[in-house]
């Protein structure tokens, strides 16, 4: 354990309940290690505070990041790499790896029936003193430790016979990555019985796009789908409504600016363009966030 004039987790929960939300520290005055490490805490806790109940634990939508794969062995399944957000908590695996070449983890057992199983993420913060890392120990000027360090620590484990993970111990944060639906007698884990668990969350660009960026519909982006410079079509998806909208119709050989007018959140009128060429076009819109162009091509009909 560090030497502490007081326990800084003691610390930063006694000025918590107070609202307290930083630390100044005075002129010619002794300078307390209890001050100086309140005055990181409360950052770091605030920061995980509103990660934690803002935004929630996950791994980043879309991607394989600690998700849970079969491999040709027995009782053993693969950990993909990654990140995920646990608690406020940015976890890393930095590589794949196997769950039987984690240290202390007990072997999987092949189920005598069918059985489903949890995996999960056990994440949990340590202190790391001169004893574990020599680097603490500053050899190369004072040589002494005059600081410790707080370390993430992360175990993926497997409650057996169980559909949820159980019940954290204290300063331990618990994850669900999948269930394994295995059957009786068989000892290899197979694809087809790894179930994702893993929560996914959105990047921040990805949140804005949704909120803000326009985006044709998928099904049935314009109506009518044809027509020639002059004509009107309304054009289907959402977020017209947000900042300006400004239409544009290009093909290979040319680009022009449309008409928007009659804008809801969901339905815009888009005239097509004096002097278009004809034959197939697409369509883009955009506002100050983003755009979106058309899948599907509107024909542009001889004027």
């Amino acid at each position: 354990m560090g030497n502490f004039s007081k326990q800084p987790n003691d610390v930063l929960l006694a000025s918590l309940i107070k609202n307290y939300v930083g630390v100044y520290i005075e002129q010619g005055v002794p300078v307390l290690d209890r001050d100086l490490n309140l005055l990181q805490d409360i950052i770091s806790g605030t920061l995980r505070s509103v990660v934690s109940r803002f935004i929630g634990d996950g791994v980043l939508a879309g991607t394989s990041e600690f998700a849970i794969r079969a491999i040709p062995a027995n009782n053993d399944f693969r950990i993909l790499a990654g990140f995920v957000l646990v608690d406020g908590i940015d976890v890393f695996n930095a590589a794949d790896l196997n769950y039987s070449s984690q240290a202390g983890v007990p072997a999987l057992t092949t189920p005598g029936a069918a059985r489903n199983d949890t995996v999960y993420l056990d994440v949990s913060l340590i202190e790391v003193t001169g004893n574990q890392d020599a680097d603490l120990l500053n050899s190369g000027d004072v040589g002494l430790q005059t600081s410790v360090r707080q370390k993430v620590v992360w175990v993926v484990r497997v409650a057996e016979g169980a559909t949820t993970p159980p019940a954290p111990a204290d300063g331990h944060t618990h994850f669900p990555l999948a269930r394994l639906a295995r059957t009786a007698g068989q000892a290899q884990i197979q694809t087809i019985m790894i179930i994702d668990l893993r929560r996914q969350i959105m990047s921040l660009a990805e949140t804005i796009r949704l909120l803000f960026l326009p985006a044709f519909a998928t099904a049935n982006p314009f109506s009518p789908t044809s027509g020639g410079p002059g004509a009107n079509t309304t054009i289907n998806g959402r977020n017209f409504n947000v900042g300006t909208l400004t239409a544009s119709f290009f093909n290979n050989t040319a680009s022009a600016t449309a008409t928007v007018s009659n804008i809801t959140a969901t339905t815009a009128t888009v005239t097509v363009p004096a002097g278009f060429p004809n034959g197939p076009a697409r369509i883009t819109i955009a506002n100050q966030f983003g755009s979106d162009t058309s899948a599907t091509t509107f024909n542009v009909l001889l004027s």
